[in-house]
Order: C-alpha cells, then structure tokens, then sequence
C-alpha cells in the first residue's frame, strides 16, 4: 500500500457548524476524502490531519451536511449516494442517480437534496438521497458548480465561466452573468456575495446576484481545485491540497497543507437546513449556535447559546469521536428567546473531536461539534 503521504485526494470539507453572519464560530474542521477510499479529518483548519473513517465510494465528487453538521450527505461521480449521521464516522448507502458525471451537492430552501451534473442535469431527492427526479437542465455544458444563494436563489457555474440562476427550486435556468475564463473551478456565496474561483487562482465577486462579475485577487497558485467560505472568510485549496484563506478574495495566506495530490473539490459541512427537530411531527425547533470557545482547553467552561421559540428545559450531553456519551448535564429551565444562555464545564477530557447534542424536554434536538485541546 502507497503511504499516506502520497494517496490522491479526491475531495475536501471544511466543518463549520454556523451560517455566516449568525456569530462567533467555533474551530473549522476539514474533511479530506482520498482516492483509496478514506475520510482524513484536521481540526486546526488544515494544518495537520488524522484518518477518521473508510469511505464506501472511490469517485468521491462532493460533501455536504443536510440538517446538521453530524449529517453529512457524499455523492460519487457515478451516481452513488451516501449519508452518514455521526459527522462521517460511519456511512450508509441511501441511493443512486442515472448519471456518471456529477460534480456538486447542494439542498435547496425546501430541505431537498439536488445534485449538479457535468453535462448540466439538475437532480432532486425528496427522500435524502434514496430516489431522485431530473429537473431542469442547464444549456451551458461542462458545468462545475452548484451553490444556493443568500436569497434561496440556486446558482449553477460552468468551466467557461457561464453563471446560470433558477428562482424555482432548480426546474428551469436562466444564464444572467458570465466570466471571460475557461478554467472556472466553483461558486460559493458568502454573505451577499457570490464568489468564483478559477484554475489559475484568479478570484471574481458579484454582489448583483451573478449579473456581473469584478476581479478581485489571485491565490498566486496554479491548479485551484476548490472553493469554500468558513465563518466569512474564503478557503481555497489546490491539486496539491494547499490550503489558502481570504477574508475578502483580495490577498490570501497560504495556510497549510493536506500533504496529498489530486484534490478536486472543497466544502463545507454547515448545516444547509436550520434547526434539527428530529423526531417527525415535533413542532419546536431548536437551534443551537457554535458553542465558545471553540477549540476548547482542557478545565475551560461552554458558553452554550439557544434559540428557544417557548420556554422549555434543555439537557446537554457529550459524545466523543467513537459516539460513547462522555459527559452529561441534567436539564434546565430556559426561557424562550434568542440568545438563552447557558454554561457548561464538561471536565478534563483527552484532546480531540467531540459532539455537543443538547435536547429539549418538548422534544426537540440540536447538534454542533466542539475541538478539545490539551
């Protein structure tokens, strides 16, 4: 067997557990899924990086998260579909598209899985991945990327540059804007904005929903495989798995390595539908912001903030890597609101990735992920 040090990654996903603009976010978590089939995972945003489970799909093309940062949905080019609900540790074959050149996951304003073909179908799961339908399809060829914008508009990149946007769920495309490019790699929002990165590093922003485009930096590298945003700044990362963050898409500091070759994608794992009510029927929805600080050092206090539509009491747990719960908190009495404030001391624990569930006694449950240091 090849040594780690040399196995192609085949795609990459940076974890985050907040959409932009909701607050201060805890640690980033990267995800690098490789060829021969593993899923690598960083927990200092790229710097160094540890084996966390065996993927059951060799053609990884995309990752994303559906409800919440633990569910996290895998696409392979040919088709196949995979769901894991324990933030990748474990995965579950769900379903298959008729297709053998997907390239993207997104999931429109409605909870519905949609996966981007290269030859520009766009397809639709009700049923989180187990059957899809074909909606629409994209004139343009060779299409790359596809992301939701801030407005709950989709919007669907092409290598030439083409910028294609659907107002109904991805049923029909209109191309409203374009790039004089041939290399364009991927479109991801942050905030308002939309932003396209290219082979050649070259970074564009639209701030008028796609229409037009204004070049705004270089990532000073060649070969850019991916684009994603963590907690308002850029990430970007090349063939070779450097790694690469912008506040803006202006300047950029190189800022790791995932020490592989052959990256193609880059995402992020923010949950792309809000509040996790997981039992069907359950009509509280509960939210739960990135808890702080986050890494956490050991004796270190969470500052837990929940956002409550009734007052109800809420109980924390702690669960490590593995799912074994570690540390518990009885529930308490919150009041409705926001911001319901709450602090919790989880012990000495050893450092490493963790799961915060907090659960409330009307039934309702949210995740986030929390990074223990020594």
């Amino acid at each position: 067997m090849r040594s780690h040090a040399w196995i192609p990654v085949v795609a990459l996903a940076l974890a985050l557990g907040l959409p932009a603009g909701a607050g201060p976010a805890r640690a980033a978590n990267v995800f690098a899924l490789v060829d021969t089939g593993e899923l690598y995972v960083s927990g200092d945003q790229g710097t160094s990086w540890s084996v966390l489970s065996t993927l059951p799909v060799p053609d990884a093309a995309g990752l994303l998260a559906g409800s919440s940062s633990l569910q996290l949905f895998l696409a392979g080019r040919s088709g196949s579909v995979y769901l894991s609900s324990d933030g990748g540790m474990t995965w579950t074959a769900v379903g298959a598209l008729t297709a053998s050149d997907v390239v993207d996951l997104a999931i429109r304003a409605d909870g519905d899985l949609l996966a981007l073909t290269g030859s520009g179908t766009v397809y639709t799961s009700s049923d989180q991945g187990a059957t899809f339908t074909a909606l629409g399809a994209l004139t343009a060829p060779d299409c790359v990327s596809l992301a939701p914008g801030s407005s709950g508009n989709l919007y669907a990149l092409t290598r030439t540059g083409e910028v294609a946007e659907s107002a109904d769920d991805g049923a029909t495309w209109t191309v409203v804007g374009a790039i004089p490019v041939s290399d364009a790699v991927s479109l991801r929002p942050m905030g308002t904005s939309l932003f396209v990165l290219t082979g050649t590093g070259l970074t564009y922003r639209s701030t008028d929903s796609g229409a037009s485009w204004t070049p705004v930096g270089t990532a000073s590298q060649v070969g850019m495989r991916g684009l994603t945003e963590v907690d308002t700044q850029l990430v970007a990362v090349t063939r070779e798995g450097l790694t690469a963050r912008s506040t803006d898409g202006t300047s950029w500091t190189w800022v790791g390595s995932v020490n592989q070759v052959e990256v193609v994608a880059l995402a992020n794992d923010v949950p792309q539908v809000t509040g996790i009510p997981t039992e069907p029927g359950t009509a509280t929805r509960l939210l739960l912001s990135p808890p702080r600080p986050n890494p956490l050092a050991a004796g270190q206090a969470l500052r837990l903030s929940l956002s409550l539509p009734a007052d109800d009491r809420v109980a924390v747990q702690l669960f490590d890597a593995q799912g074994r719960r570690v540390a518990s908190r009885e529930a308490v009495a919150l009041a409705a609101g926001d911001r319901a404030e709450m602090r919790w001391d989880p012990g000495i624990r050893a450092p490493g990735v963790y799961f915060l569930r907090a659960a409330a006694a009307s039934g309702a449950v949210a995740s986030a992920r929390v990074v223990i240091l020594d």
